[in-house]
């Protein structure tokens, strides 16, 4: 027993900020890639701001983009701070034809021959967002079809998930320091 609570203390201190998520799909197709990608359960976050722009990391691992699988969600962030609790179009322009919430699917270490280049279209509702240090991002997915941006096929079906974590700031959460960066 005391082994165990000695393992529970050390997951809490040795990971601050754990990312409670989960993604699956009905169908999703990654070009040549014969692998099975979801349902897939992403355990490390990270964030990059620049100005009003956050780009959310959710990913297999601690890396650089181009060797881990992950999900990428690129917000302006006072629009989704004003859109708390509601359904924000994916893949859609809004009524201005602008994007202000974007999803790409990057599977660069499952499948780095893959050439396709997958956007969840449907919706993303965030019920917290405070992308500054220790603040909360949470939020859920539902996507009726994936597409490769390049072709515009219909890649997927269904695709859906949610995800939670604790913003952390310096090495290995964020890349640099910058105008945004606190």
């Amino acid at each position: 027993m005391a082994v165990a609570g000695g393992l529970t203390l050390c997951a809490m201190a040795c990971n601050p900020t754990p990312l409670r998520s989960k993604f699956d799909a009905d169908t999703l197709y990654y070009g040549t890639c014969d692998t099975d990608l979801v349902p897939w359960e992403p355990s490390f976050a990270t964030i990059d701001r620049f100005e009003d722009q956050v780009t959310i990391r959710l990913q297999s691992r601690a890396g650089s983009v181009r060797d881990i699988d992950g999900i990428f969600i690129q917000v302006d962030s006072d629009f989704v701070s004003a859109n708390l609790n509601k359904d924000l179009l994916l893949g859609l322009p809004d009524d201005n034809g602008q994007l202000p919430v974007r999803t790409l699917l990057g599977f660069y270490e499952s499948c780095p021959n893959a050439t396709v280049v997958p956007e969840l279209v449907g919706s993303i509702r965030f019920s917290f967002f405070e992308p500054i240090n220790d603040g909360q991002i949470t939020g859920t997915i539902t996507a009726p079809a994936v597409i490769d941006i390049r072709t515009g096929d219909v890649i997927g079906a269904n695709f859906t998930g949610r995800f939670s974590f604790r913003v952390q700031k310096g090495r290995p959460y964020t890349n640099f320091t910058g105008p945004g960066q606190e």
